[in-house]
Formats: C-alpha cells, sequence, structure tokens
C-alpha cells in the first residue's frame, strides 16, 4: 500500500466507524459483508455514543416529506446512555461489541467493558477483536496500537487502551468507560425462568454502577432483543428516573408505521416504510424466518413486542378504558371496594403494598385507583383507615397472610367493612388466571385531563397497574396484581358465598327517602367491639309492610361518648333499641331517653326471615346508607368443610339492626 493511500484510509477509517467496519469486515469474520441501512444507522449510533473521545460535529438535518400517522426518532439527544432493541441474527454484536469498541480504541486509549450471558459468547467476541487488531492490515494502518496482552478475554495496547470481554458474572475486577451489555440474558431460558431474569437484573443494578471508571462522562449502552416485560429494556423504560437517563431506539423486524429516523453523524433520515422489514437485504421478506421461529418469538424477539409473550395471562387489547365522562358515577355505586396485598416485612428488601380502588354498578366493576409502594406496618394500619374515612361503607379485601393478618387482627374492632381474603393453595399465576375470566367486565376509568389533546387518560398509577397485568409473571414485584386478582375473585366468585347475595340487590335500594313520610321510625343500635352502629328504622305498615332504613351512624367511643352521640342522632325521638350481642346500653340510665333491648334467639332462623324479606322487597335501604349496604353484602357463609361452622361469622353489624327490628316492628 502506497503511503498516501495508507494515511488516507487510516484518516477515513478513524473518522467513520461505518467505512472501518466495510473495510475491516472479512478480518473478523469470513461470511460476506451484507449492507443496508441497517448497518449505517448501527455505526453512527456506536459513534454517536462515544463522541466524548472522538469528537463530534453536529450535521445539518434535512428533514423529507413525512407521511402522517408516522414515527420519527431523532438520534441526535444529549444522553450517554443507549438502550436498543433489535431482533436476533441481525449483526448487532459484531458492530457494537466487536468493531464499535476496536474502532473507538484507535481514536482513543479506552477502557471499553462488554458483558454478555454466556463466558463462550463473551470470549467469541474478544477473539474476532484479536483478529481485527492482529491481522496485517490493520498493522499497517495502525503501527502505534501494540497489544501487550492478548488473550481471549482482554486485549491492553501500550497506550493503556483495554478491551475486555466478560459473562455478567465474571465482571468483578473490571472498570470501563464504555460498558456494553449485550443480550445479559439467556433467550432460550428467559421467558420461563424468572430467577435468569432476577439474575440479569441484579447484575445491571448492582453489580454494573461500581465498574464505572467515571461516572461523569461513562456511557452505557444496552442492546438486546426483547424477551420479556421484565427484561433489562423493560426495567430501564418502566423507570421513569432511569428512562430520563437513557436514549431509546426500537428496531422492529417489520414496521407497523413508516418511521424516520436521523442518522446523528452523517445527518441522513433513513425511511423504513410502514410494513418494511428492517435488513431484506439479508433475510429477504422475513418469511421463512417468521416461519422458522413461531408466532411468538416472532412478535416478542423479533417485532420487539414483549407482552404478547404466550407466557403472560392479561394482554393489553383485554384491558378495557373508558373515560370518565362515559361511565356511572361513583355516586350510583352498588359498593365500592379496596383489596391490599400486604408485604411480610418492613424492610427494603421486602414486597410492596399493592393495592386497588374500583366500585360496582350493575355486572361491572370500575377501577379507579392503585397503589404500589414500600409501606410498613404503621403506615399501613392508617392507610386503612384513611381508606373508609374517604369512602364510607367500603369494602376492603385484605390477604390474610404476611402482614395482612395482624392488621385484620388489630383493626377488626375499628374499621367495619374488612374481609380477610384466604389464597389457599392457589399460586399466583392460579389466581390471575381465574380472575381474567371476569375482566370483560372491568372498566379502567381515566381520569386525567389531558388540556393540550382534551382527552381523558388513564392516571399514572392506573397505567402502572396495566403494565403489570400485562406484564406479569415477569415481574420483580407483583403485588398490585395479586391485589387486583383478589379483588375480581372476591367480587365476582366470592358472590355465591353471599348469604343475601341473591335476594339483596338493586331493587332493595332508594335514592329518596324523604318520600316515606307515614314511617313509624325508631333508632337502633348494635355495638361490636369498640364500634357503635345505629341507624333510623322505621316501618310502613300495610298489606305488604315494610322495613325503611333511613339513616346511619358508624363511631368508635366509650358508652358514655356513645350515649350522647346517639341522642344527637335520634333527635326528638326518645327511643333507642340495642341490638348487640351483649347489653351496652340497656340499664343505663339516660335522661328523657328509653333503652330497650331486643334480642334473636334462634339466629338461623332470623336470618333466613331476613332474606325472605330482602327477595320479596319487604325491606329497603337509602342508597346514602352504604355502611348497611357493606354489612349485607359482606355477610357470608362459611367455606369451610366444617358442617357445624355455617357463618364466616355472626357479627353482622348493621344487618343485626335490621333482623331486630324485623322482631320489633312484626314484619315476617
Amino acid at each position: 500500500m502506497e503511503e498516501l493511500e495508507r494515511l488516507l484510509r487510516r484518516t477515513l477509517y478513524k473518522k467513520s466507524l461505518y467505512e472501518f467496519v466495510k473495510a475491516f469486515w472479512n478480518e473478523a469474520d469470513p461470511s460476506k459483508f451484507v449492507d443496508g441501512k441497517l448497518i449505517q444507522l448501527y455505526c453512527e449510533v456506536f459513534q454517536y455514543m462515544c463522541r466524548g473521545w472522538v469528537g463530534y460535529t453536529k450535521p445539518e438535518v434535512i428533514l423529507p416529506q413525512m407521511e402522517e400517522d408516522s414515527e420519527f426518532i431523532d438520534l441526535i439527544q444529549d444522553k450517554k446512555n443507549m438502550d436498543t432493541n433489535v431482533p436476533p441474527r441481525h449483526t448487532k454484536s459484531m458492530i457494537f461489541n466487536v468493531f464499535g469498541p476496536t474502532w473507538a480504541s484507535i481514536n482513543y486509549p479506552i477502557k471499553a467493558v462488554s458483558i454478555s450471558h454466556t463466558e463462550g459468547l463473551a470470549k467469541k467476541m474478544n477473539e474476532k477483536r484479536q483478529k481485527i487488531i492482529n491481522s496485517a492490515k490493520f498493522k499497517e494502518l495502525f503501527p502505534e496500537i501494540v497489544l501487550v496482552q492478548n488473550s481471549a478475554t482482554s486485549l491492553i495496547d501500550s497506550r493503556g487502551g483495554e478491551l475486555y470481554s466478560q459473562n455478567r458474572n465474571a465482571m468483578t475486577g473490571y472498570g470501563g468507560d464504555i460498558i456494553i451489555n449485550d443480550d445479559l440474558t439467556n433467550a432460550r431460558t428467559a421467558k420461563k425462568d424468572m430467577e435468569e431474569m432476577s439474575n440479569a437484573w441484579a447484575y445491571y443494578q448492582d453489580t454494573m454502577p461500581s465498574r464505572i471508571n467515571d461516572i461523569n462522562n461513562c456511557i452505557i449502552m444496552n442492546i438486546q432483543q426483547r424477551l420479556a416485560p421484565n427484561d433489562i429494556s423493560g426495567h430501564i423504560r418502566n423507570n421513569p428516573e432511569l428512562a430520563d437517563k437513557y436514549m431509546f431506539l426500537t428496531l422492529p423486524a417489520q414496521f407497523d408505521k413508516t418511521t424516520y429516523i436521523v442518522c446523528p453523524i452523517s445527518g441522513d433520515v433513513l425511511c423504513w416504510k410502514k410494513g418494511e422489514y428492517l435488513w431484506p437485504e439479508r433475510f429477504g421478506n422475513y418469511e421463512s424466518l417468521k416461519a422458522s421461529v413461531g408466532q411468538s418469538t416472532w412478535e416478542t424477539q423479533y417485532l420487539q413486542k414483549p407482552v404478547a409473550s404466550d407466557a403472560t395471562i392479561i394482554k393489553e387489547n383485554m384491558i378495557i378504558e373508558k373515560s370518565i365522562k362515559d361511565v356511572p358515577s361513583i355516586d350510583y355505586a352498588d359498593m365500592v371496594y379496596a383489596s391490599h396485598d400486604f408485604p411480610v416485612k418492613d424492610k427494603e428488601t421486602s414486597d410492596n403494598l399493592g393495592s386497588v380502588v374500583a366500585y360496582k354498578v350493575g355486572a361491572n366493576l370500575y377501577v379507579m385507583d392503585a397503589l404500589e409502594k414500600k409501606m410498613a406496618f404503621t403506615k399501613s394500619i392508617q392507610y386503612v383507615k384513611a381508606i373508609e374515612e374517604i369512602y364510607p361503607g367500603i369494602i376492603q379485601i385484605i390477604e390474610d397472610k404476611a402482614n395482612g393478618s395482624p392488621i385484620l387482627q388489630q383493626l377488626s374492632d375499628e374499621v367495619s367493612g374488612l374481609h380477610g381474603f384466604q389464597p389457599g393453595s392457589n399460586s399466583k399465576m392460579q389466581r390471575l388466571e381465574s380472575a381474567s375470566l371476569y375482566i370483560k367486565n372491568v372498566i379502567f376509568v381515566k381520569t386525567e385531563y389531558n388540556k393540550l389533546t382534551g382527552q381523558y387518560n388513564l392516571s399514572p398509577e392506573l397505567q402502572n397497574l396495566k403494565h403489570q397485568l400485562v406484564a406479569f409473571p415477569f415481574l420483580e414485584h407483583d403485588d398490585v396484581v395479586d391485589a387486583f386478582s383478589m379483588l375480581l375473585l372476591f367480587v365476582f366468585m366470592d358472590k355465591k358465598y353471599k348469604v343475601y347475595g341473591r335476594s339483596f340487590n338493586a331493587d332493595n335500594i332508594i335514592t329518596d327517602a324523604s318520600k316515606y313520610t307515614n314511617l313509624y321510625t325508631n333508632c337502633f343500635f348494635n355495638k361490636e367491639g369498640d364500634i357503635w352502629k345505629v341507624c333510623k328504622i322505621g316501618v310502613e305498615y300495610g298489606i305488604d309492610s315494610k322495613l325503611v332504613i333511613t339513616e346511619e351512624m358508624k363511631f368508635k367511643a366509650s358508652i358514655e361518648e356513645a350515649a350522647e352521640k346517639i341522642k344527637e342522632f335520634i333527635g326528638l325521638n326518645k327511643l333507642i333499641i340495642d341490638c348487640s350481642s351483649q347489653q351496652s346500653l340497656y340499664g343505663n340510665y339516660l335522661k328523657d331517653i328509653y333503652i330497650e333491648r331486643e334480642s334473636i334467639e334462634d339466629f338461623d332462623k332470623s336470618v333466613t326471615s331476613l332474606n325472605l324479606a330482602f327477595d320479596k322487597k319487604l325491606v329497603l335501604v337509602n342508597k346514602e346508607c352504604a355502611g348497611i349496604r357493606n354489612d349485607i353484602d359482606n355477610f357470608k357463609f362459611s367455606k369451610s368443610k366444617d358442617e357445624n361452622v355455617k357463618y364466616q361469622t355472626e357479627k353482622d353489624g348493621f344487618v343485626s339492626c335490621i333482623r331486630c327490628a324485623m322482631k320489633y316492628y312484626g314484619i315476617h
């Protein structure tokens, strides 16, 4: 090679990774070099990411006339980290792992570390670098680069440049200016092996940051095919704080919309039309490739849509979303529910609290809020109490294990409407599978109004719930998913255990209690622990005499405090009836107030009578009395196989008042 030619080529190859790749391809790999837009894009992306070491001049970009409903990706961004998704067998490792670091090292003696999921793959990449650097062509063009360490895992030159290639479990002891993560998870096992996913993320989250030489200048690249929602890209993209530090490039094997991508070095705007294939120069129309890998792998690894995995239960198209303007208001709810999955311990390593709030109108359940965060035991107690204050009469479902069990025990006499959920031997996967049968009756309510578009969107909390549902079981924390499963199972499946489930319905609810003007009304109360439940129940005598419950009140108080509250509640009425299992106010003196006690001798008969009365619509409840509707809904048959245990509990709150009122007024 003549000296002038050598100098010209040396200058060209140092200036352009793309030209370097074309010139040295066969030094690293004997297969034929197949060019295309994809190769240019790869090279320009890597070169741009290395701009801090190799220099950079921002190009002039001339935008073409773009089609409507197209996607525009500008890769000229001030980000030091990059997350790239590309299908397998699209030579990403050759460019990002082999040629990229080798090319960068001829411009500056960088320390570049490439990480793969296996040692064999890591060595294979470094051996190809060796072939390039040890080739006669390279030595002629770049004689100043002399290797002083030349092994299958590390290449160190006399200037201090270092190129390492390791598997993710052997990175300790190495540091890097550039860290290239190339398929950190094994594609064969990743979608089914949760431990594989967890180990890869543990490396990325814990090991990799400790290997950075200079936190202010280091660049991190993650290059992979999508495997599952909780793969490395999934973690990065779904963590807002982490995602803000990354530039993203997703390249599907076939584009579902026309896509324009600005090349950051040349300024070229590459275009893939809708339906066009990513690298047709190599794979043609992809039909044989698609047939060979199967639909699920094609969707996940080739189209970069991990939620399409056949291992997930909830698909995105199963989730129904409606604007808050297009759904019934919570004011018309038959019942409001909250479902909580509490963590095991109050530690940083413990799971999160998962919580979902929804209301039911008719056959549909409207999900309006969700929460997923770490919460200590005392905060959890406060959270359950706060939910009851916000939504009086709400039914709260709590998994009866971990922190849930002591919360149920501690709050049983303070908060009404608590229901312990027994998961039994079913796994979380099995529970969600059962719950998915009812998802057609579940609507996610969009409450966030966008002033620019004039449209309603899901709140961030419901967006997270939606993501978690479609990603399950590929999640680090699945507590909000389990809370969602419990909610659906309780609302739609547990109804068969409701004692009054078939007899008490919307026909028993009145929306205007004021029209019942001829009622003979008394005050009935039931004390369970420190909780007092007080209601006004009137009777309308006639051919079909009816009980009408018009008002309710619930509070926690001592006997003295309760007496004053009840006196204020009953107004001019001078009679109150104690329905508690153990007499509470009966026998106490209250000035100008008469206290009677009504007890039930035959509990089962009393329950049966009330069931019939509900069915005949002889008992009507004011819609505003959410606590009464809660207690009616929450009174259930026992799931125990013990024939002697008929009900889950005989503490039925307000319902006891209704049963006693039937006896008191003689309603049968």
